[in-house]
């Protein structure tokens, strides 16, 4: 529920809570599967040593309360609506809002800058309620890594989290405000560009964005690229 009833549980009592919320979660996700105790003993024990190092990390925190978590909201942006799920929202103690994005696997902040975010969903989520909220992050939690990586208008929200001006991220303003102001503007062109059927053969990236690509004869990157002398055939990438 937040960060006062942490603060009240000694290593027994969260020990014992983490282990009934994985007993209860596992139970739900066997049903029907039959996984074997074995597997779910694994499980069991994985989920432990990952929410453990989450819950130590939560606890070194500014106080919050959980006022969101898994809730779905339908957005409009720019006129295009989206439904979207926000993992968890925290309500500090100013009263201001925190988002987090929850990650088995890595992410980084420099996703959310550019005029094609790789990430959207952190900023979607922020420019919905843009007087409230004050902070975001990714919760980072595997094998590798339990972290908090985000930007907030104070480092002191929780570890990992830095203000936008010592963040390091070339394409993000240097203020909260700024930022969100950024989002916005990128985050409705985008939108309208939907609308409107914009689809020009632009990838952001080929060697990412064209990597799964099942179109490839169909591809029209290439469609400039010719050899020999003017009216020749003309050469068309493969796969790009």
């Amino acid at each position: 529920g937040g960060w006062e009833r942490l603060q009240q549980m000694d290593e027994g009592a969260l020990e014992l809570e983490i282990n009934r919320a994985i007993t209860e979660g596992l139970s739900v996700l066997a049903a029907g599967r039959r996984p074997g105790k074995r597997l779910q003993e694994l499980e069991h024990r994985r989920l432990f040593a990952l929410v453990w190092a989450w819950l130590k990390l939560e606890k070194q925190r500014q106080p919050f309360t959980v006022v969101f978590n898994e809730s779905e909201r339908v957005l409009q942006l720019a006129g295009l609506p989206l439904r979207v799920r926000y993992d968890r929202i925290d309500q500090l103690a100013d009263g201001s809002l925190f988002v987090i994005d929850y990650k088995t696997g890595q992410a980084e902040i420099s996703a959310w800058s550019g005029t094609r975010p790789d990430e959207p969903q952190l900023p979607i989520y922020c420019t919905a309620n843009p007087e409230r909220i004050s902070g975001a992050a990714f919760g980072l939690l595997n094998e590798m890594e339990t972290a908090f990586r985000g930007i907030a208008q104070s480092d002191a929200v929780a570890p990992g989290v830095k203000q936008p001006a010592t963040a390091g991220v070339a394409d993000l303003p240097d203020s909260w405000p700024a930022i969100m102001q950024q989002w916005r503007e990128v985050l409705e062109r985008l939108a309208q560009d939907f609308i409107h059927g914009v689809a020009v053969v632009d990838p952001k990236s080929e060697a990412t964005s064209c990597r799964y690509c099942a179109l490839p004869a169909l591809c029209r990157i290439g469609a400039g690229a010719t050899t020999g002398e003017p009216g020749t055939e003309q050469e068309y990438t493969d796969g790009g």
